[in-house]
């Protein structure tokens, strides 16, 4: 059983896409949210959301919003987000064009564009 992981700023769709497990951090300590998670609203701390993807887990910080989870869905809302893979920072485009996308880990480049340097 899966989860439907949706994490959202200002300017776009960040994520969406089946996870395993998460853990985020919210407003009164850590959770982990797994399939069949009781529904819960809270807000999200700056910090790190973990996202189990199969046997691989990734990283994205996040700089504080919303959370809410039910149904097997989590909806996160954030000011901002830096993304990680392997423990490893990531840069993302602003401009990237993920139109094309057909998995969460294509949004991922080691490489950094010239625009964040």
């Amino acid at each position: 059983m899966t989860l439907n992981l949706c994490v959202l700023t200002p300017n776009r769709i960040v994520w969406d896409s089946e996870v395993k497990e998460i853990i985020l951090s919210t407003n009164s300590g850590q959770i982990g949210v797994l399939p069949n998670h009781a529904p819960i609203a809270t807000a999200v701390d700056i910090d790190i959301l973990r996202i189990r993807l199969n046997d691989q887990w990734l990283t994205m910080a996040l700089m504080g919003g919303f959370a809410r989870i039910g149904n097997n869905e989590i909806t996160v809302l954030v000011n901002a987000r830096h993304c990680s893979l392997s423990g490893q920072l990531l840069r993302w485009s602003p401009n990237f064009d993920s139109s094309f996308i057909s998995t969460p880990l294509a949004f991922f480049s080691t490489t950094p564009s010239s625009e964040n340097n």
